[in-house]
This record gives C-alpha cells, sequence and structure tokens, in this order.
C-alpha cells in the first residue's frame, strides 16, 4: 500500500479530522505511520495537571484546605484567587466544597445552568463531590500556615490569611 492509499484510505475511513499527515520515510510500513501520528497527537493533546491547594486561616491560627487538581500554577490560579476570592465568606465557600477539579471565578452555580463535571461551564468551580458525585472529603487541617506549608500542599499552595491576603509557595 502507498502512501497516498493509505491517506485517502484515512479520509474514506473520516480519520482526516485528526489532521494526521502521513510522510515518506516515518516508517516503512503505512500502518506504523498512522500508529505514530496518532500517538503524536494524543501526547499533543494530553495535559499534564498542575495540583495545588488552596487553604484559608482560622481565626484560632489553624488552616484548612482542599485539594485542587488542574492549573494550580501561580501565573493562572494566583489572579484568580485575588481578583475572585477577597472576600472571607466566598472563600469559605469554596473550602466547604470539598476537593476540586479546577478553580474558577463562581463558587456557585446560578440558577438556570446546568454545570455538571460532563456538562462543565469554565467560569464555575467544578467540585468532586458537588458536580461529579464524589463521596465528600472534608477540608484538610492543620495546626498552623507553617504546618500547612510543611505539608503535603502538592505543587504550590495557597493561603487566604487572617489579614486578607493570599500567599503561596511550592511544594516541597
Amino acid at each position: 500500500m502507498s502512501l497516498g492509499q493509505v491517506q485517502r484510505s484515512l479520509k474514506a475511513s473520516n480519520r482526516s479530522r485528526f489532521n494526521i499527515k502521513l510522510t515518506k520515510g516515518c516508517f516503512r510500513h503505512p500502518f506504523f505511520c498512522y500508529i505514530y501520528y496518532v500517538i503524536k497527537l494524543i501526547i499533543k493533546q494530553t495535559k499534564m495537571a498542575t495540583r495545588s491547594r488552596i487553604g484559608i486561616e482560622q481565626e484560632d491560627g489553624t488552616v484548612k484546605s482542599i485539594y485542587c487538581h488542574w492549573d494550580g500554577n501561580p501565573n493562572h490560579q494566583l489572579p484568580i484567587l485575588q481578583e475572585h476570592y477577597t472576600d472571607r465568606k466566598k472563600v469559605e465557600k469554596l473550602i466547604q466544597l470539598g476537593n476540586i477539579s479546577y478553580l474558577a471565578p463562581q463558587v456557585e452555580i446560578p440558577e438556570g445552568s446546568d454545570h455538571s463535571f460532563d456538562n462543565r461551564d469554565y467560569g464555575i468551580v467544578c467540585a468532586y463531590h458537588r458536580d461529579r458525585g464524589e463521596d465528600y472529603r472534608k477540608p484538610m487541617v492543620n495546626y498552623n500556615a507553617d504546618a500547612y506549608f510543611r505539608s503535603d500542599i502538592e505543587q504550590y499552595g495557597y493561603l487566604f490569611t487572617q489579614e486578607g491576603k493570599w500567599i503561596y509557595q511550592s511544594g516541597n
């Protein structure tokens, strides 16, 4: 089978929607060439998670925190926290959700929205319990801010202080 025949076969089988370009010399057998480009496409489209913990310092100095799976990098997460989570009550609502898939500007689902894990509105926090139906996991509690930052804060740990400021550290 020639390279042209493989390309025509891919188009006929609707695999051209993956934008697979077959070139001479990638492999001798067209099948392996096709597999190579499919794997390359999968790797290109796979996003890696930057895990984090988001915490709030309580009046008694203890810290309650939750796990966040996606986009915990300070370039992404810190602006959202600093712009949309300046009110202690909103931060507490976020923490009460338990572990989350990703952080977004809104905590609560507005009336009329059909937001869920399978039908995401990326402006709304996606919580494992509320939106995915998983068992609720209580926020982790640390003795104080130092203990929080020394614990497993994943790749980044964010803390809303008693003074109402966001601070963060990279993970251990």
